[in-house]
């Protein structure tokens, strides 16, 4: 990318290498960087989970899965509204980014809810007011997401972290994916709903 930061970043002293590496592509609108299966360190940029195709569908003769799987479901506190303001230096105002959820299909919004439940992060980093707009999509996309989870445990199957995946007709997203190093052994993949 040869965008560059609207304002310097800093960070204290002791702070990771991936940490930071991590920020700036927070900044630029990637994800964080991560390994493939073959142990390749990638930076993608971030695509949101609903244009991203579904990489496995457990059903059918391809519900390769052991039989047992935990299903975890909270909604309390899930906003429809994220408010990100940006870093500025000087006198030049800092950018501002609301994204809502205004679906009256999604039971969050604020049609279903009838009321606005906001979630505001302050000093965030970003190269562009579009970048800034793709991050508050995409804080309230996530924030969004912790509502349902599924743990399920099978072989190695074509996807890893954040690919789109399809169990019992509905989609998830790859959170985070656990290998038993062994003969013979299993994958467990955490992922969230997508609402």
């Amino acid at each position: 990318s040869s965008d560059t930061l609207a304002a310097g970043m800093a960070w204290e002293a002791g702070t990771s290498k991936l940490k930071i590496v991590n920020d700036l592509l927070a900044a630029g609108g990637y994800f964080a960087l991560h390994c493939d299966g073959l142990g390749r360190f990638r930076a993608d940029p971030y695509v949101t989970p609903s244009a991203r195709p579904v990489k496995w569908r457990f059903a059918g003769r391809d519900a390769l899965y052991l039989p047992e799987y935990v299903r975890d479901r909270d909604g309390y506190s899930v906003p429809n509204r994220y408010v990100c303001i940006g870093r500025s230096e000087g006198d030049v105002a800092a950018p501002t980014s609301i994204a809502t959820d205004t679906d009256p299909a999604s039971p969050y919004s604020y049609p279903s809810r009838g009321r606005w439940i906001t979630r505001t992060d302050k000093d965030v980093e970003s190269a562009t007011q579009s970048v800034l707009d793709l991050i508050a999509a995409r804080r309230l996309y996530e924030a969004q997401q912790v509502t349902e989870t599924i743990e399920i445990t099978h072989p190695w199957l074509p996807f890893g972290l954040n690919d789109v995946i399809e169990h019992g007709g509905v989609r998830y997203v790859v959170q985070k994916q656990t290998i038993k190093l062994a003969v013979g052994g299993l994958i467990t993949s955490t992922a969230r709903r997508l609402v």
